[in-house]
C-alpha cells in the first residue's frame, strides 16, 4: 500500500464516521459535503492530475447513488447496511485503482519543504518528521475500520441468523441493533421490555461509545499479541449485564453480538498485523 493511498483511505474513513455517526440517511446536502471533504484530501496534498480527477468523479457519483440506494431502503434496515458496504468496496476499488503504482501520485514537494521550515522552530514538527507515517495511517485505517464499517457487518450477521429478540421485532428496532457494538441495541430492548429500567437516549449514547471503545481496545490487543486479555472485555461487559441476562433470547442476541463484534475486530486486526510484518 502507498502512503498517498494510506492517506486518502483515511480521509474517507474519517468523513464516513463523522458523517455517519448517529446512523444518518444520506442526503443530497450530505452527499455533496462528503465530495466536497473527498476533493479536498484528494487535491489539497497532491494536486491535480489525470487520475485524481477520474478518482474524485468516481466518489462523487457514488455519493449521489448512496442518495437514491438510500431513499430505497429503510434507515434502519439490513438491505441499507449492505448497500452502504457495497458503496464502501466501491470506494476501495476506484482508490485502489487510481493510487496505484502506475498512477504514480506522490505528495506535493512544497509540504516537506514546509515541514522541514517548521521544524527548526517547532519541535514537535521535528518529531512528525520523523514519524513513520505508513505504519500510522495503517494503524489509523485499522481504527476507524472498527468504528463504523464493523458496525455494519455485525447488523447485518444478527439480521441474516435471526437472533434478535421478538420482543425487539415486535417494537420495530430489529435492524437498528448493534449500533457501535450490541449495548445501544441492549438499552433499545430494556426500554421496550422493561420501561422502569429508566433508558433513555443519554444511555444509548453513552452505549454507543461504550461499543466503539471495545472494537479499538480488541483491535490494539490483537494488533500487540495480547490475546489473553481480551478475556478482560467479555467478563466486564457479563457483569455489567449479569441480571439482564436472565432472558434467555436477550443473553443469546447479547452474547452472539459481542462476539461477532469482538470476532470482527480481532480479525482486522490480524490483517493488519500480517500487513505490518508483526
Amino acid at each position: 500500500m502507498t502512503l498517498p493511498f494510506l492517506f486518502i483511505l483515511n480521509g474517507v474513513l474519517f468523513t464516513r464516521l463523522c458523517l455517519f455517526r448517529d446512523d444518518a440517511v444520506m442526503t443530497w446536502r450530505r452527499a455533496l459535503l462528503i465530495s466536497t471533504v473527498e476533493w479536498v484530501f484528494l487535491i489539497a496534498p497532491f494536486g491535480c492530475n489525470s487520475w485524481l480527477l477520474i478518482a474524485g468523479a468516481d466518489l462523487t457519483a457514488i455519493n449521489l447513488v448512496g442518495v437514491f440506494l438510500d431513499r430505497c431502503s429503510s434507515k434502519k434496515s439490513a438491505l441499507c447496511s449492505f448497500l452502504r458496504l457495497v458503496m464502501f468496496a466501491l470506494t476501495l476499488a476506484v482508490l485502489g485503482v487510481c493510487f496505484s503504482a502506475s498512477a504514480d501520485i506522490s505528495f506535493r514537494p512544497v509540504l516537506g519543504q514546509f515541514m522541514a521550515a517548521c521544524s527548526k522552530y517547532v519541535v514537535f514538527v521535528m518529531a512528525l518528521r520523523s514519524l513513520d507515517w505508513q505504519w500510522f495511517f495503517l494503524n489509523a485505517a485499522g481504527v476507524l475500520l472498527c468504528l463504523k464499517e464493523a458496525n455494519l457487518v455485525v447488523r447485518l450477521l444478527l439480521t441474516w441468523l435471526k437472533v434478535v429478540p421478538p420482543s425487539m421485532e415486535a417494537s420495530g428496532v430489529t435492524d437498528s441493533v448493534i449500533i457501535r457494538g450490541t449495548v445501544i441495541g441492549v438499552v433499545k430492548w430494556l426500554k421496550v421490555v422493561s420501561p422502569s429500567t429508566g433508558a433513555t437516549q443519554d444511555e444509548g449514547r453513552r452505549g454507543s461509545i461504550i461499543g466503539m471503545l471495545e472494537r479499538v481496545f480488541v483491535y490494539s490487543l490483537v494488533l500487540q499479541g495480547q490475546y489473553a486479555a481480551l478475556g478482560l472485555i467479555m467478563t466486564a461487559k457479563t457483569f455489567i449485564r449479569f441480571r439482564e441476562f436472565r432472558d434467555k433470547d436477550f443473553a443469546e442476541y447479547v452474547l452472539i453480538g459481542t462476539l461477532a463484534s469482538v470476532g470482527l475486530a480481532g480479525a482486522v486486526a490480524l490483517l493488519f498485523r500480517s500487513i505490518l510484518g508483526l
